[in-house]
């Protein structure tokens, strides 16, 4: 990461998140798991229709696309994993956030009866054209490390999510966006096979853009979903999903909000059932880190 006002608080949290984790899984490691894990994961596809509205400045603009999400884990030892997770969503007529493309994994510990406690990481990439007469696309390269933990109480799954997250444009100094955060959520499984879910979180930090200058910003975010597996000899599930975002400027007291509608469809891997493979297989994913980079869009309030 780069150095800057913000640069050092940001590492120091890392660091600490990191060393948290580090220690969950030496505790961890001579404990027995009683239940066997089993590798698994899913492929989700859907449609979206997105729009993003803002403050006086900013034109409205909305769209539709396409949004993909695939994990796998793999088990090792007893109770630990492996999940690596590649995810890419287009909606190509937006210019805010055009697309994004992340790769990246978890390496955790679970007692499926119990507890799960795991590292995050990733790498991804963000286009976005900001609403200014003298810039194009920019591709923005986006990174993440952190710590996760779930918790299994009957058919419900809580979890949270808490690290650091840094993007920049072309090389490390240009345009820099420091950000720490941290993601919450619930998965409740019912006996005839739904799963609703519902998530919140934020991540606040500083953008040095080239208009603006070094400034505070922020990312709200919020989403809900219902999920519903289908009596077919194909593991398949339907789903629709809700999705929202406040992103904040503080220069010039600019923002944009942005709404996601999905639908689609998941196909399962490895055998297993929603509730199942929550606490025996891949059951975490990684938050839209590379989306961050919409901020860029909000840098040149003052032209308009």
């Amino acid at each position: 990461m780069r150095d800057g006002p913000g640069a050092g608080r940001l590492e120091g949290e890392m660091y600490k998140l990191l060393a948290l984790g580090a220690a969950g899984f030496l505790v961890l490691a001579g404990q027995a798991n009683a239940q066997p894990l089993v590798a698994s994961g899913d492929i989700a596809v859907s449609g979206q229709f997105t729009s993003w509205t803002g403050d006086g400045y900013y034109t409205p603009e909305s769209g539709v696309g396409v949004d993909a999400y695939g994990r796998f884990m793999v088990p090792f030892g007893s109770g630990f994993s492996v999940q690596f997770d590649a995810a890419f969503e287009t909606t190509p007529t937006i210019s805010t956030l055009g697309q994004s493309v992340l790769v990246g994994g978890h390496l955790s510990w679970r007692d499926p009866t119990r507890f799960m406690v795991g590292l995050i990481g990733g790498a991804g990439i963000g286009t976005v054209d900001p609403d200014s007469p003298v810039t194009d696309y920019e591709d923005y390269q986006s990174f993440l490390l952190g710590v996760e933990g779930q918790i299994y109480m009957g058919d419900t799954t809580f979890f949270k999510q808490a690290g650091v997250a840094w993007a920049y444009e072309g090389d490390p100094d240009e345009e820099p966006l420091d950000l720490v955060f941290v993601r919450g959520g619930v998965r409740h499984f019912t006996p005839s096979g739904w799963v609703l879910d519902g998530e919140g979180g934020f991540a606040w930090g500083t953008f040095d853009g080239g208009a603006s200058g070094l400034t505070d910003v922020s990312v709200l975010n919020w989403g809900f979903g219902v999920e519903k597996a289908l009596q077919t000899q194909l593991p398949i599930s339907i789903f629709a999903r809700y999705e929202g975002a406040l992103y904040t400027l503080d220069y010039c007291d600019a923002s944009m909000t942005e709404h996601r509608i999905m639908g689609g469809f998941r196909i399962a891997l490895g055998g297993l059932d929603a509730k199942s493979q929550d606490r025996l297989g891949a059951n975490s994913d990684l938050p839209r880190f590379p989306a961050f980079s919409a901020l860029d869009g909000l840098e040149y309030c003052d032209i308009n």
